[in-house]
């Protein structure tokens, strides 16, 4: 324990460096441990517990063992590194369902009404007349488009279904060094 973050932490919990008025002094490691780990549970202000300034590797919350799961669940939640890699799986997966879109059909609907105003001379035996004709016409149209074969699709959607596999395997990958920093830290 003596060359670990913990020893040292426990190190300055023995030497008091945390006493003082409301044992609110926090020192610089302690505050870097929790906040690269995401561990607000584990060390809160009051200090670093009895239990492990004594020896036992096994950090306590007012006598309850933080257990490692405890810790990996609380870095699973705050970690910001594991967040983003979260967002960045997501992204991936959005990248499939968007390649998947140039292969699927595609439907448009219209409708445009119109005013029509015309003012119309004519002459006939009865003499020169002039008609005014007011009228509104209108007109609509759906178009499906379906194409049977869309070479530039086909390679964006292969294109999405590789980035969303590789996002999935770098998630999994941020999940095990993820897990290995807790251990470390732990």
């Amino acid at each position: 324990m003596p060359g670990t973050v913990m020893g040292h932490l426990a190190r300055q919990w023995s030497q008091g460096h945390w006493a003082g008025a409301g044992c609110g002094k926090w020192s610089r490691g302690a505050r870097l441990f929790c906040a690269h780990m995401g561990l607000q549970t584990v060390l809160v202000a009051g200090g670093l517990p009895p239990a492990l300034a004594a020896g036992d590797e096994t950090p306590t919350l007012t006598g309850q063992t933080v257990t490692l799961e405890d810790a990996y669940q609380s870095a699973l939640v705050e970690d910001p590194t594991w967040r983003a890699a979260q967002f960045a799986r997501d992204a991936g997966v959005e990248a499939k369902a968007l390649g998947r879109a140039e292969l699927l059909p595609t439907l448009s609907a219209n409708y445009g009404v119109q005013r029509n105003r015309s003012d119309i001379d004519f002459s006939n035996t009865l003499g020169s007349q002039t008609e005014n004709r007011r009228y509104q016409s209108s007109n609509g149209g759906l178009l499906l488009r379906q194409p049977l074969f869309y070479a530039e699709g086909i390679a964006r959607y292969r294109q999405g279904v590789a980035q969303a596999e590789a996002s999935e395997a770098e998630l999994e990958a941020s999940r095990q060094a993820l897990l290995l920093r807790v251990f470390q830290q732990y």
